[in-house]
């Protein structure tokens, strides 16, 4: 299934590893996230024309997506063991 999110705020990792909020859309083949971006610089995920075919197209109205974060990949080591189990620390 593809899903097509836009006029969405999008939650993304900046490069000093800090989260910042870009404004656009959201491109999601299968079950991966393919594009994050504008909508016009889509070079990288169309490749020899390819042509994506969306299965929904959902206006996020400006509203935050966030995509999920594994804890497993996060360096949060020492807060994770105080808060394991808990729903807020």
């Amino acid at each position: 299934m593809n899903t097509r999110f836009y006029n969405a705020k999008i939650l993304i990792l900046a490069d000093d590893h800090k989260f910042k909020i870009t404004e656009g859309e959201l491109w999601v083949k299968g079950n991966t996230i393919c594009y994050i971006g504008d909508g016009t610089d889509t070079a990288d995920v169309c490749k020899d024309g390819e042509v994506l075919v969306w299965d929904r197209e959902i206006d996020a109205c400006g509203n935050l997506l966030m995509p999920r974060i594994p804890w497993d990949n996060l360096i949060v080591h020492e807060l994770e063991s105080e808060c394991m189990g808990t729903l807020f620390c």
